[in-house]
């Protein structure tokens, strides 16, 4: 892929196909979309919350290693809350069943979600804000959520590579201009990265 391809973190759901949730990728130090699984056992991903994306409401779990929080922090916004009727552990919210939704700071119009309004309550940002109610049949709304098949966080797999950075860039690039995947593997190589770039 190449960097001015025109790639935008916001693309709405009907481009962002196999989409399973959003994470902060430290290289690029963006949000972006991810396909595929974060089940693995070396750098821990906390969750966030969910972050609402396009002009049909679609709403993905966002997660962030916890020492990006501080970056994470600058590049969303709390919008409302959905009454998930499920635990989560938000990162910068108490731990229940009302989870955090947010929107990219600077990003295109998102749409509000279309689901029934359950209450309004203060959030994590002093300021008061609805509580959307999920725990409807979402086939009747416009609305779409992704639920997070890791409310609590979880741990992201490390791929071991032997051989030239060239050959990272030559198999991205073979790929083709399919920007969730090389997200994808951006991010599922972060402990690579990092460990090239300090030995440089």
């Amino acid at each position: 892929m190449s960097f001015s391809s025109g790639y935008h973190p916001t693309t709405s759901a009907a481009t962002c196909q196999g989409v399973t949730c959003y994470v902060y990728n430290e290289l690029m130090l963006l949000i972006l979309p991810f396909s595929g699984t974060l089940v693995g056992t070396t750098d821990t991903l906390s969750f966030v919350g969910y972050i609402s994306v396009g002009l049909e409401p679609t709403a993905y779990a966002l997660y962030c290693s916890p020492l990006c929080l501080d970056a994470v922090q600058h590049l969303i916004k709390l919008s409302a809350y959905v009454e998930t009727g499920r635990v989560h552990t938000p990162l910068l919210a108490a731990e229940g069943t009302e989870v955090p939704v947010y929107i990219l700071v600077n990003a295109a119009p998102t749409a509000i979600l279309d689901l029934p309004v359950l209450c309004t309550r203060q959030g994590h940002d002093r300021k008061i804000h609805v509580v959307y109610d999920s725990r409807v049949d979402l086939a009747n709304y416009r609305t779409t959520i992704y639920w997070a098949h890791y409310p609590s966080g979880c741990n992201m797999p490390v791929f071991q590579f032997s051989g030239h950075l060239s050959d990272v860039f030559s198999s991205a690039s073979a790929s083709g201009n399919d920007a969730s995947n090389f997200g994808s593997w951006m991010i599922s190589n972060a402990p690579l990265w990092r460990a090239l770039f300090r030995s440089l």
